[in-house]
């Protein structure tokens, strides 16, 4: 479950009142997933009640599901309390996706849930006993294709959602909203219920649901001020025309009509000569692309992700005082850190800015300054290695605390309003509440030079400038303070240490892969590798040896029990190959190899192998089946070697040459014309001999190879199974029979209002013999008493399932949801439950030991039968079976 916001009603005088909307409205499918409804504790928080928050139509919005909840299958974005009345609450609703699996970013999830209600805000008065629609985020995408000169059909229009809720504080009556590509809109007081005006237009909206605009309210000089950001996907750099910005109005409560037309003359450029305290009666925009301009400061400060990481804040009772939150600047980064970040060190990232001036320059400083860079801190804390030592290079001066890379939601301490708390996909952060100079270290080598520049200068000394402003104001000290973090981290899945059933290894969304590596403790991860973290596998035969993922089949070997700093890149032919690889991708190591073989199965359009862990000679064939260890620690180091190097990796696509449309590609016309396009979503070896390989594609093939043991990886041969009785979405796991390598059982994401003719979520698969679509597909009916215990908006159990494993010795199946773990005995033909002991959150991924699909109990005289569960909220969960 995750928050979006919470708030206490004014009636609460203790302060033990919250509301909790489940839901990440983000705009992302690796892990915005949809929520399970609104809650309120009356105790702080100790025991919470889910609210009936029932949606009511009116004559302006009628609901999908009237008398069913009005945010369920939905993330939210803003929840709100009138300050006068406790009752009345709004909430911001947004599309959000279910369906999550270890695979991500080729079609596995989906936003559009059967039954849902619509994005947009509701508004309550009894407490979130109800809900009405009020705005629909002015449904400004469409989801057909539409000519040029053309408008959207009515019937194709929609929101992606609201992104930011807020009540005018001079007028509580007068409601403000954003939605993606939408901008911001205001209800004013006395005005209609559904009666929502414009007050500023998406500069960047182009259909895709990627512009963001979020703003903060407060009151300056007995007037309404209004601070706000808009931002999209923005690849060009600092100089480009969508590069995110910040703007600022000091008369916000004029007419709608007359501060949407200030927005365009206040998007010339600002003047450094306006200095603080300078009033703007319409919208100004208050950065610029001039890197000596001391309104560079917010120009493109969420880069490429302003649809994820975005929002501006101001502390109640402080308006001169404004909080900007987004992305890293990677490139800006400074080379000379412990880290492993190397840019041109124009700032510290830039992820958290902070003005006490209102976003004007301050002109008792002679270097005019807006906001500072509070992404590090001042201090020089021990760091007992530098990715950059081995390799000779003077990287390695110092060691700050930093922030993530991704920053969602900031407050400030009432009672010290300059200790800011921000919360990211790394946890949260306090700081200290003071601050210290740190410009010198702009001074220093590689960072830019006062008369010199970066790449992307607009003059010489811009970056210096820059740099100079923002690092003048750092916090003393930044500490994580969420102690807990493996416990909420999002696990994309869980590898079992083939030698020691205790160990895992597991990679999270953004924040790296982890083991406990460290004598199999429970409460203390480490981290072994950095960056996005996929799918995690170790070695059937030398569990010392991991692999990793990054994203888009950029990944990693480590033949040192996941020591940091000897991590080595593997995965240069899926880069340079040209196929498509998910965000995360399948891979899968091998329960039964070919003996003296080390493999490791890649998923883009081919199935892809090594026989050598990944470090043999590219392209040899016969493949190496022992890695190169010393040249590839020597050459293919991860922190000073390109993803792309040809040098580093050996892996070889299985039944035929790499690129779409050839043999072995299995999403392309060699098999057929239906079902084609997307990438690998499964890999699953069968452990009842060294060639069985069953694999999915997104577009719902299923095919299966008795000899991916081929000496020739161009040999193998495949052989596609599915056929009109499987459904045509997204299969999200695999596991196959120990005792028979032709039969299997399938799971599949997706809703079956999709694919009405073809329902179910969990099938019996038999390959029945060699003709194409020769498969048997047996339904078992996992929605009858398994999902239909979870919500959804018709009861209907129609929800997506993540994975399957099976306990061989007991004939049960394992399958995964977004709501927690199900049981079927008998092999599912005796019917589903919950599974007692099992968490009850988002679960990505299921491992079990001992396994037909991956390398378990390899040497073991005894081997414990136990399931995990990488959860995608709170960390890894493991069951014992013994007498389950």
């Amino acid at each position: 479950m995750e928050a979006s916001r919470r708030e206490g009603p004014p009636t609460d005088r203790k302060h033990h009142t919250l509301y909790l909307a489940t839901g990440e409205g983000n705009r992302c499918s690796s892990g915005c997933e949809a929520g399970s409804g609104l809650f309120k504790s009356t105790n702080g928080g100790e025991t919470w009640k889910e609210l009936d928050a029932l949606c009511v139509s009116n004559t302006t919005y009628l609901c999908a599901t009237p008398g069913r909840e009005a945010i369920l299958g939905r993330g939210v974005n803003g929840l709100v309390i009138d300050p006068r009345n406790g009752k009345h609450l709004f909430v911001g609703s947004a599309l959000a996706v279910r369906g999550l699996s270890h695979t991500i970013g080729n079609g596995g999830t989906t936003r559009f849930e059967p039954g849902a209600n619509e994005p947009g805000l509701y508004e309550s008065f009894d407490g979130g006993k109800t809900f009405t629609e009020v705005w629909d985020g002015a449904k400004p995408d469409c989801t057909v294709a539409v000519p040029a000169g053309e408008s959207c059909p009515s019937a194709s229009r929609f929101s992606y959602g609201v992104t930011d809720v807020g009540l005018d504080p001079l007028n509580l009556d007068t409601v403000y909203a954003s939605a993606f590509d939408a901008g911001a809109w205001r209800r004013d007081a006395g005005a209609a219920t559904t009666a929502f005006s414009q007050v500023f237009a998406p500069q960047f909206a182009t259909g895709a649901g990627t512009d963001r605009t979020m703003f903060a309210l407060t009151v300056k000089n007995a007037k309404t001020r209004i601070y706000l950001t808009d931002g999209t996907s923005n690849g060009g750099g600092i100089a480009s025309a969508i590069a995110s910005n910040f703007w600022r109005t000091d008369n916000g409560g004029q007419a709608a009509a007359a501060l949407l037309a200030s927005q365009g003359p206040g998007a010339s450029e600002p003047n450094p000569a306006n200095v603080f305290p300078f009033t703007y009666n319409g919208w100004q925009k208050l950065t610029s692309k001039t890197t000596s301009s001391p309104f560079f400061a917010t120009d493109d400060f969420c880069w490429a992700q302003c649809w994820y990481d975005e929002d501006v804040y101001t502390p109640a009772g402080l308006p001169d005082s404004v909080y900007v939150i987004g992305a890293f600047q990677y490139g800006e980064l400074p080379c000379n850190t412990k880290g492993v970040g190397c840019g041109n060190g124009r700032s510290n990232g830039r992820a958290s800015l902070y003005s006490n001036t209102a976003g004007d320059p301050n002109g008792s400083r002679a270097d005019l300054r807006t906001f500072s860079d509070l992404t590090n801190d001042a201090r020089d804390t021990p760091a007992p290695w530098c990715a950059f030592q081995p390799y000779g290079l003077p990287f390695c001066l110092r060691a700050s605390n930093g922030m993530h890379p991704d920053q969602h939601e900031i407050v400030v301490n009432p009672g010290n309003p300059t200790q800011i708390f921000q919360a990211s996909d790394g946890g949260v952060v306090r700081t200290s509440g003071n601050f210290a100079d740190i410009s010198a270290q702009c001074d220093e080598p590689l960072r830019p030079a006062p008369g010199g520049g970066t790449a992307d200068d607009s003059e010489p000394g811009g970056s210096y400038a820059t740099c100079k402003r923002l690092l003048s104001r750092v916090p003393t000290a930044l500490d994580h303070i969420s102690n807990r973090i493996g416990s909420t981290i999002q696990f994309i899945n869980v590898a079992i240490n083939p030698s020691n059933s205790c160990e895992v290894m597991g990679g999270t969304q953004d924040n790296g892969t982890w083991s406990n590596n460290n004598g199999c403790r429970r409460d203390t991860f480490n981290q072994v590798i950095y960056g996005d973290g996929g799918n995690a596998v170790y070695d059937a035969t030398n569990a010392t040896w991991r692999a990793n993922e990054f994203t888009s089949g950029f990944g990693d070997s480590n033949f040192r029990n996941g020591d940091p700093e000897r991590w080595v890149i593997t995965t240069a032919p899926l880069v340079n190959s040209g196929e498509p690889f998910a965000f995360y991708w399948p891979q899968a190591g091998d329960p039964n190899p070919v003996p003296g073989t080390h493999p490791i199965y890649e998923g883009g359009l081919h199935v892809w192998r090594t026989w050598a862990f990944g470090a043999g000679t590219p392209g040899a064939v016969p493949q190496n089946t022992t890695p190169d260890i010393a040249y590839y620690e020597a050459n293919c180091p991860e922190f000073v070697t390109g993803g792309n190097d040809p040098h580093c990796g050996d892996y070889q696509p299985l039944g035929g040459p790499q690129g779409a449309n050839t043999n072995g590609d299995l999403t392309g016309t060699v098999y057929g014309t239906d079902r084609t396009g997307g990438s690998m979503s499964f890999i699953a070896r069968g452990g009842k001999d060294h060639g069985t390989i069953w694999a999915a594609t997104s577009a719902g093939r299923i095919f299966a190879t008795h000899n991916g043991d081929a000496v020739d990886p161009a040999a193998v041969i495949w052989h596609r199974i599915d056929n009109p009785t499987s459904p045509t979405r997204f299969p999200s796991g695999i596991y196959v029979d120990a005792n028979d390598s032709g039969h299997a059982w399938v799971t599949y994401s997706g809703y079956n209002a999709a694919t009405p003719t073809t329902p179910g979520h969990v099938f019996e698969v038999r390959e029945n013999g060699v003709a194409p679509g020769s498969g048997v597909f047996t339904n078992l009916n996992v929605e009858s008493g398994g999902t239909s215990s979870y919500p959804t908006p018709f009861s209907d159990g129609d929800l997506p399932v993540s994975d399957v494993a099976r306990d061989d010795a007991t004939h049960t199946l394992y399958v995964s949801t977004d709501f927690g773990v199900l049981i079927g005995r008998n092999d599912g033909h005796s019917g589903w439950h919950v599974t007692e002991g099992m968490p009850r959150y988002e679960v990505m991924h299921l491992e079990i030991q001992p396994s037909s699909r991956v390398p378990t109990c390899v040497g073991a005289t005894h081997c414990p039968r136990v399931l995990y569960a990488a959860t995608h909220s709170q960390g890894i969960w493991r069951m014992r079976l013994s007498g389950h």
